[in-house]
């Protein structure tokens, strides 16, 4: 995804087939992925440990430790869960720098969620999936300096 910040160490949160981080890995970031279900998780392990890509089960970002990645992205998954996702580790949102975020449905109440809070929307673009287009979006906390 062209929306994540260059050199920024990631999560790919809810990595599914594991895709998704093994092309960020060839991009240049740092990955930590994290899936919820053991049968995914495995299946994503086979891409990614041999490219020496930690994949921890878990839901969302639950399975990772504040300041431990500096982006966040939340692919393919319903605004209201990408939500649900945020809300449940606090700690960890509040230490990231952006949050690159692909809602299936409910984007735009995601969206107006996160600016009443105070988030800025800093990038939109348009994904086409089996058809469909999605918008993915690059989210910044208030305080945040990433680009």
């Amino acid at each position: 995804m062209r929306l994540v910040p260059a050199g920024r160490s990631v999560a790919d949160v809810g990595t599914g087939d594991g895709k998704l981080a093994a092309w960020l890995a060839a991009a240049g970031h740092r990955l930590i992925a994290t899936e919820n279900k053991p049968g995914p998780r495995l299946e994503a392990l086979r891409i990614l440990e041999p490219l020496g890509i930690e994949c921890r089960l878990g839901d969302g970002l639950e399975p990772l430790l504040p300041g431990e990645v500096e982006v966040a992205v939340i692919a393919g998954m319903g605004g209201r869960t990408i939500g649900r996702i945020l809300a449940g580790s606090p700690e960890v949102v509040a230490a990231l720098e952006a949050l690159v975020l692909q809602p299936m449905q409910h984007g735009e109440e995601l969206l107006a969620d996160l600016l009443d809070r105070g988030y800025r929307l800093s990038g939109r673009v348009d994904v086409e999936q089996r058809s469909r287009v999605y918008s993915a979006l690059l989210v910044l906390p208030p305080y945040s300096i990433a680009r």
